[in-house]
C-alpha cells in the first residue's frame, strides 16, 4: 500500500514538473516573440528616422550650396570677365570651348571653377536651381 502511495506521489511530482517546464517554455516563447516584435518595430522606426535625416541633410546642403552660389556668382562672373578681357588668344579659345561645353550656365562654370561637380550638389542647369 505504501508502495502505491509513493509511486503516485512520484507520478504527481513528474506531472507538476512537466507542467512547470511547459509553462516556463511558453513564457520564454512569448517573451522571445515580444522581443522580436519590439526589435522589428525599432528597426522600422530607425530606418524611417535615418531616411528622414538623410532627406533633411540633403535639403540643408542644397540650401547652403544655393546661398553660397548666390553669394559667389556675381564676383565670379566679374572675375571671369576681367580674366577673359586680359587673356591671350590661345587661353581665350580654350576658355570659350570649356564654357560652351559647360552649357554656358554661369553656375556650372563657377562650380567647375571651384572643382565641385554639379551632379554631387544635385544642380539642375536646365532649371537653374538645386534639387
Amino acid at each position: 500500500m505504501e508502495h502505491l502511495k509513493s509511486k503516485r506521489r512520484v507520478s504527481m511530482k513528474r506531472s507538476s514538473d512537466r507542467r512547470r517546464l511547459e509553462q516556463r517554455a511558453y513564457r520564454e516563447l512569448i517573451d522571445t516573440d515580444s522581443k522580436v516584435r519590439n526589435l522589428k518595430r525599432f528597426r522600422s522606426f530607425y530606418e524611417k528616422d535615418e531616411e528622414n535625416q538623410l532627406k533633411r541633410l540633403t535639403a540643408c546642403w542644397s540650401t547652403v550650396a544655393q546661398q553660397a552660389a548666390d553669394a559667389l556668382l556675381p564676383s565670379f562672373e566679374q572675375e571671369e570677365q576681367k580674366f577673359l578681357g586680359q587673356s591671350d588668344d590661345s587661353t581665350q579659345h580654350q576658355l570659350t570651348n570649356d564654357f560652351q561645353r559647360q552649357e554656358g550656365d554661369p553656375m556650372v562654370r563657377m562650380l567647375h571653377h571651384f572643382c565641385i561637380d554639379p551632379e554631387v550638389l544635385r544642380y539642375d542647369s536646365t532649371k537653374g536651381e538645386f534639387m
